[in-house]
């Protein structure tokens, strides 16, 4: 029998609620959601942004499908919400929700009023005109 052993890190970690790990039905998506809470809210990734950079880590790859499978269920258990807004200037943008408790409609429909524009777009106006979730 197996004997785990907690290594307590100094810095540098992130913590899964236990309610993630119950309720995710399978380890891709309990891994998305790790990289997804461990960043700030200023970091800005595609999914295939960071396939790209998991595959520069030698060993088995992250293949495209299943990294946007794992971010489906992340969204279907509601760990994640992901709102498409258009700002003032008429262009489209997603905005990417994460969260250590489940998402639910009052929560998802906070989210959408205050979304900022998206980096990088060269819009000049801000604010969102329309919303949607999906």
């Amino acid at each position: 029998m197996q004997h785990l052993t907690q290594l307590r890190p100094l810095r540098g970690f992130t913590q899964v609620p236990n309610a993630a790990l119950d309720t995710l039905p399978d380890l891709n998506s309990i891994g998305l959601l790790n990289v997804v809470l461990r960043h700030d809210e200023q970091w800005h990734f595609t999914l295939d942004q960071l396939i790209a950079e998991k595959r520069r880590i030698p060993g088995p790859t992250l293949g495209r499908d299943v990294a946007y499978k794992a971010m489906r269920t992340l969204v279907a258990h509601r760990w994640v919400a992901k709102v498409r807004y258009r700002d003032l200037g008429g262009h489209f943008h997603t905005a990417v929700f994460r969260t250590v408790t489940p998402f639910t409609e009052a929560t998802t429909s906070r989210c959408a009023p205050g979304t900022p524009r998206a980096p990088r777009c060269g819009c000049a106006a801000r604010g969102a005109m329309r919303t949607s979730r999906y």
